[in-house]
């Protein structure tokens, strides 16, 4: 019986954000080395250290991280590196008990002996009766342990002695519900304030804070502040970088699905397109950026026009779809799928035909007002609907090569 061998070293045509070339879209290698900097030098005998990276999902949190693990192992700067993952977990409690696993197995192959004392901690963290995390630290263990030092002094001494450095990071806990975050929260500030160890902490704070104030913090502003000592947060993405991005992947699929040369005017100026400034623009204000917002974006939607782009190519049909076309109707899917539903199901609810030609009804921003949230999306919605059915004339400078 014979069988193919498989093919080797075929280049993936769909892209995942851990490519190498967009590991750093975002340029921002320089100032995660100056933040290091900084951060090795913060350790102290007094209890943990945390810093906190926030910013909206797909804003380069990740990334930052990533680079700051590579300073940290590149110049040893800490003898313990933990990557803390408490979307993992269950349950709270789970929680607990999976960080304070890595510490001991971290911890116990440069400190003898510490194992068991990280284990009587946990213990007694955990309530057996009822399973909730007990209020911790100091007295109530005393009246519980009944000896002169309980474990939790006992892991502060050894690590105050030793000048043990340990790095914790910990990435999307914006993952988490309340519950979750709460005990994650608790974690860095209390139950592991321990002398010489940082805490790294990457989060979307708005979902965050949102959660939180949906379970009864009202002001979770405030209430994060007491958690951390320094945040650092990403500011929103340059439209400069996203056009650019796209741009990019862009150039490369119409060249190859549709023939045209990677510098032709018609693929900048779809990128570019402004809807008050048919002459478009390099600078601002572009239709695509109110949509993408972040290179996760980019990738996302770029993959998804990609595949159906392929899939014209592949039943020879290429010629008969306007890539401009499809690139906008795949911008309202990306976003508004409840309007894009709408078009495609039941068109003439947005629609009219007269001779041949769609154009918009009467009523259309109506329609799209009750199936949008924000007024503010209506107007994209409505932006991307008259380059698509309203504004047709040729002499559009998206049309223009």
């Amino acid at each position: 019986m014979n069988h193919k061998k498989p093919a080797k070293n075929i280049k993936p045509e769909l892209e995942i954000e851990k490519t190498n070339n967009v590991t750093d879209s975002y340029k921002r290698r320089a100032v995660c080395e100056s933040a290091y900097k900084t951060l090795e030098s913060c350790f102290y005998k007094e209890g943990s250290f945390t810093f906190s990276i926030t910013g909206i999902w797909g804003s380069g949190k990740t990334t930052f991280i990533n680079i700051l693990k590579e300073q940290y192992s590149r110049n040893n700067s800490a003898k313990s590196i933990i990557i803390f993952e408490p979307w993992k977990s269950d349950t709270s409690d789970s929680i607990v008990k999976g960080f304070f696993a890595m510490l001991r197995d971290e911890l116990s192959n440069y400190i003898p002996n510490i194992s068991s004392t990280i284990d009587q901690y946990v213990e007694l963290l955990l309530d057996e009766e009822s399973g909730k995390p007990l209020k911790i630290i100091g007295k109530s263990l005393h009246s519980i342990f009944n000896e002169d030092k309980n474990p939790y002094e006992l892991i502060k001494e050894i690590l105050e002695r030793t000048k043990h450095k340990t790095v914790v990071f910990i990435d999307d806990i914006d993952r988490l519900n309340a519950v979750e975050i709460k005990e994650v929260l608790r974690l860095i500030r209390n139950t592991a304030n321990f002398p010489y160890i940082q805490f790294i902490v990457a989060y979307d704070k708005n979902y965050v804070c949102e959660t939180l104030k949906n379970n009864g913090i009202n002001t979770p502003d405030r209430y994060l502040e007491k958690f951390f000592n320094v945040e650092m947060s990403l500011p929103k993405s340059e439209e400069r970088v996203l056009c650019n991005e796209l741009l990019t992947r862009f150039q490369e699929t119409i060249n190859a699905i549709w023939g045209l040369e990677k510098d032709d005017l018609r693929i900048t100026n779809m990128v570019y397109y402004r809807p008050n400034d048919p002459t478009n623009s390099i600078i601002d204000n572009n239709l695509v950026t109110q949509v993408l917002h972040t290179i996760r974006d980019v990738i996302r939607f770029h993959n998804s026009f990609y595949l159906l782009a392929k899939a014209y190519k592949d039943q020879s049909a290429e010629k008969e779809v306007c890539f401009q076309d499809l690139f906008f109707l795949e911008l309202l899917r990306y976003r508004y799928l409840d309007v894009y539903t709408i078009l495609c199901n039941r068109p003439f609810v947005l629609l009219s035909l007269d001779d041949n030609v769609f154009f918009m009804n009467d009523n259309y921003k109506s329609i799209i007002q009750n199936n949008l949230s924000s007024d503010e999306y209506t107007e994209v919605v409505t932006d991307i609907l008259e380059y698509l059915f309203r504004n047709r004339g040729k002499d559009k400078a998206i049309y223009n090569q």
